[in-house]
């Protein structure tokens, strides 16, 4: 009896055991890319190396480096001064690899790109543990913007803090903090800077990205991770000496341009902007003003500049007629080729071109400052259709943000092209390929349908773009009037 009980004694032992052991289990792939991003998240170093072998290898695009523990340490450390944060977009495991694409940003990224930088990364392994991390494309990397910041802040540097000389290729921690401390004296210089500036809050066409109902590649991916610099197409103007500020365009998205307009005028507290001003009737560009209204923010008398056919639209049509009843807006006047003076350094002349004008007239905006003038064109048929040449136009200015809602026909094919007129980038391009390179360096393309193959960075017609000698407008773009 005995003997019976202290067999089944250890039957049960030994199946407890096995059970046990088949519920510790390791990793799958995917799980140890999860937890090598949380410990970067965390900034724990032990935690992080545990995932690799004797080694790693970091590639970036065709740059290829290895490291011992002890070498990445050391560019850990570096790192971890501009305090990084991950998020991983979208992973998923190939042919035993993980390919993840992962979202960074930190103080450098911050400054440098104006955004997270959003990279394809593919993880490979030997013996279960992280071999290889290789950087295979960049989708959200403004290479121009990070080399003009980068340049701007060396020579800022040079001018102002010598003492803080050669930070950008010191990969130590005194390095690192002194690019750390360069960022924050140059951003203090800029936030409490006189000079009035522009800024870039969106550039998408009306209906965003992804679009409503898209089943094409282009918005499958953003429909499970939804890319945040994809705003609607929209300016915000800021006068730091008069304590101003002013928005172009209300689209569906004005609660987060709003709130980002408020960053970059860091002296001024309210919410809301001093003055709206809109471009046409067309779901994209105006729709953004029933948030004034008493169901979201209630706004006392924003002041709202249009045209009089805008005009008579929002007083005559709810529910926009509510907004001005009820006092959230007020609407301001204006007409064709007449400034506005809103400050002592800003002034708008508002000028109407051709597109569809259903219900309101169309206008484009030349904003002046004490020493720049910006065109802003983000809808417009055909060139030849105005009556004024965009070459002569841009020739009055310092910048041009100009309607480029589709690359060419061809991401149109289920729609009637004839319907659509609107001037293709191609047809733009050809349009400016005899005029001076400085004049081409004013053109900024803008307004970006959902298909636009110019809102994917890894796209070879964005190269095409700027080997043209143009560029492609980006959200958080500063430019000082």
């Amino acid at each position: 009896m005995i003997r019976f009980v202290v067999t089944i004694f250890c039957g049960i032992v030994i199946l407890m055991f096995c059970w046990s052991c088949a519920n510790v289990r390791e990793e799958t792939k995917i799980e140890q890319v999860q937890s090598y991003i949380a410990a970067l998240n965390q900034s724990n170093y032990n935690k992080i190396v545990s995932f690799f072998g004797d080694s790693i290898h970091l590639d970036e695009l065709d740059y290829k480096s290895a490291f011992s523990k002890k070498a990445y340490r050391d560019l850990f450390q570096w790192d971890s001064v501009f305090q990084p944060s991950y998020q991983i977009l979208d992973i998923q495991l190939k042919n035993d690899s993980v390919f993840a694409r992962i979202s960074k940003e930190g103080k450098r990224i911050r400054f440098l790109n104006e955004a997270p930088s959003v990279t394809q990364e593919v993880f490979t392994f030997t013996s279960n543990k992280i071999d290889r991390i290789a950087i295979t494309s960049y989708d959200h990397f403004n290479h121009k913007k990070w080399d003009s910041n980068r340049t701007t802040l060396v020579n800022w540097v040079a001018a102002h803090h010598p003492e803080l000389n050669g930070f950008l290729y010191d990969q130590s921690i005194s390095g690192a903090s002194r690019f750390a401390a360069a960022i924050d004296m140059y951003q203090k210089k800029r936030n409490t800077s006189s000079v009035p500036s522009l800024i870039v809050l969106g550039t998408v066409q009306d209906a965003g990205s992804p679009h409503i109902a898209c089943q094409r590649n282009c918005c499958k991916d953003l429909f499970k991770n939804p890319d945040p610099n994809r705003k609607v197409v929209s300016l915000g103007l800021i006068d730091p000496e008069n304590q101003k500020k002013y928005l172009f365009e209300a689209t569906p998205d004005i609660a987060t341009q709003l709130k980002a307009l408020k960053k970059y005028s860091t002296t001024l507290t309210s919410e809301l902007p001093d003055g709206i001003f809109v471009t046409h009737a067309h779901i994209g560009h105006y729709t953004g003003l029933q948030y004034l209204g008493k169901e979201a923010t209630n706004a006392k008398d924003v002041a709202v500049y249009a045209m009089p056919k805008m005009r008579r639209f929002l007083k005559q049509n709810g529910p926009w007629s509510q907004l001005v009843s009820d006092h959230n807006i007020v609407l301001q006047n204006l007409s064709s080729r007449t400034p506005v003076q809103l400050t002592s350094n800003l002034s708008v002349i508002p000028f109407t071109v051709p597109h569809r004008d259903e219900f309101s007239e169309t206008v484009g905006y030349t904003i002046v400052g004490p020493n720049k003038k910006v065109l802003f064109i983000p809808d417009i048929d055909k060139w030849k259709k105005w009556d004024k040449s965009i070459i002569e136009a841009i020739a009055e200015v310092d910048y041009a943000y100009i309607d480029a809602t589709f690359f060419n026909g061809e991401e149109l094919n289920t729609r009637d092209i004839s319907q659509i007129p609107h001037p293709f980038v191609i047809e733009s391009m050809n349009l400016f390929a005899d005029i001076p390179a400085s004049e081409k360096n004013k053109i900024y393309f803008i307004h970006f349908n959902h298909t636009n193959p110019l809102l994917q960075q890894s796209n070879p017609q964005i190269q095409q773009v700027i080997n043209n000698g143009f560029h492609i407008a980006q959200i958080n773009e500063t430019i000082e009037l």
